[in-house]
């Protein structure tokens, strides 16, 4: 249980550095494009939450976090309670340090979440993210 908590924190710790990095046009253009071909099979899909997650996905691989939480957001309100959404839509907004909307989140995944594994994690982030308040 330590050795996934600190394997999680130690991407948060080191995730940032190396976002830091400039990604290159020619990676940020090739990720657009396939957002783009995702987007575009959406309207054919009768549940299109993974599609949403795969985009998200994809924005976060270019460090655009605002736009991958609106898509973690329109998985979330199709499956409101999906705990692995809870989890992905906490982590972006500690990456934002808006702490009081990834608290609610890891809130949310606690509550939503069948494992004990998840939850102790949840519990963990909640507590460091109360700390640094």
């Amino acid at each position: 249980m330590k050795k996934i908590f600190l394997v999680l924190f130690s991407l948060l710790i080191i995730t940032p550095l190396f976002s830091q990095q400039k990604l290159s046009d020619d990676f940020i253009n090739q990720v657009k494009n396939q957002i783009e071909a995702i987007k575009s099979g959406i309207p054919n899909e009768k549940n299109p939450v993974s599609s949403y997650i795969k985009i998200a996905e994809l924005y976060i691989s270019i460090d655009d976090i605002d736009n991958a939480i609106t898509y973690f957001e329109k998985a979330k309100s199709i499956e409101p309670q999906n705990a692995n959404i809870y989890y992905r839509i906490a982590m972006c907004y500690e990456k934002k340090k808006d702490f009081s909307r990834a608290i609610e989140n890891w809130e949310n995944c606690i509550r939503y979440s069948n494992s004990p594994q998840i939850a102790e994690i949840a519990k963990k982030h909640i507590k460091f993210l109360r700390e640094l308040r």
